[in-house]
């Protein structure tokens, strides 16, 4: 009676494994989520993801516990904010921070929901960007002005969101953190905390969220006013561990080499 021959080399790819310079590909190889491993489920970034699940109220259910969790793009995205750029606040993550077109969610608002609520007209605000004041989307008081320059002049310009933007990491980040904080660990660790609940409004509160009635870009406005009458809409902790400056440097090594990379996902299951 024949034994059964498992049809890779399990000492090999361990070895493979073990050997790969970059951190996070060693993890990824070894480890399971149900964000990035399933066929089908792994190919849509991470705000898709997380907003049907918390639709679904299943939010609770499916933590954003780790990195294993991200896409890579997205992953190399937070490597360039927090390693290669650096945030403007060390300690948060802020909407400055990304390189998409903030303009495409337009949260503080637009010029015509400024002038009604300074009772003004909208030409007064065009014209008079240094006499009105307004929250920023990373929570400061400032002028028109500071936000134009600050934030880009689309920033009170609803931009509608095409299925392209969603190939760009930056754009899938902003939409899945956006404000979110960092800290370091005892051991040099960058640590990402945040809730995903998509703004949902404080039960109660009367706060209606200044990117909704947007017409310029119904997409998104629909999104956003779902979780305000979807009683299963539910919140997701989110904590991504990016790992420590010297394993940035590992990745990027490893990337230069060109012995950086993941596993193939499946083969991981024939490992016992």
């Amino acid at each position: 009676m024949s034994s059964f021959t498992p049809p890779i080399d399990l000492d090999a790819y361990n070895r493979s494994i073990d050997e790969n310079p970059d951190p996070r590909a060693r993890a990824r190889a070894r480890d399971f989520s149900p964000y990035s491993d399933i066929p089908g489920i792994n190919l849509l970034p991470t705000n898709i993801k997380a907003y049907v699940l918390s639709q679904l109220g299943l939010g609770g259910f499916f933590p954003i516990q780790g990195e294993l969790d991200m896409t890579n793009k997205e992953l190399a995205e937070i490597d360039r904010m927090i390693f290669e750029q650096g945030l403007v606040n060390p300690n948060q993550i802020g909407y400055i921070d990304y390189t998409a077109d903030i303009g495409k969610v337009a949260r503080p608002g637009t010029i015509e929901s400024l002038a009604e609520v300074n009772n003004v007209t909208p030409e007064y605000v065009k014209a008079n960007p240094d006499k009105i004041k307004i929250l920023a989307p990373d929570g400061q008081e400032m002028t028109i002005a500071e936000l134009y320059k600050t934030y880009g002049e689309n920033i009170l310009t609803p931009i509608g969101i095409t299925p392209k933007d969603f190939l760009d990491p930056s754009f899938n980040l902003m939409t899945f953190l956006g404000r979110a904080d960092v800290t370091q660990d005892a051991d040099g660790n960058y640590i990402i905390n945040d809730i995903f609940d998509f703004n949902k409004p404080a039960e109660g509160s009367g706060i209606e969220d200044p990117a909704q009635g947007l017409g310029a870009n119904p997409l998104y406005e629909i999104a956003r006013k779902i979780p305000n009458v979807n009683p299963l809409a539910s919140d997701i902790p989110v904590e991504i561990n990016v790992g420590t400056r010297e394993d940035y440097e590992a990745r990027k090594k490893a990337a230069e080499m060109k012995d950086g990379g993941v596993a193939l996902p499946l083969l991981k299951y024939f490992n016992g």
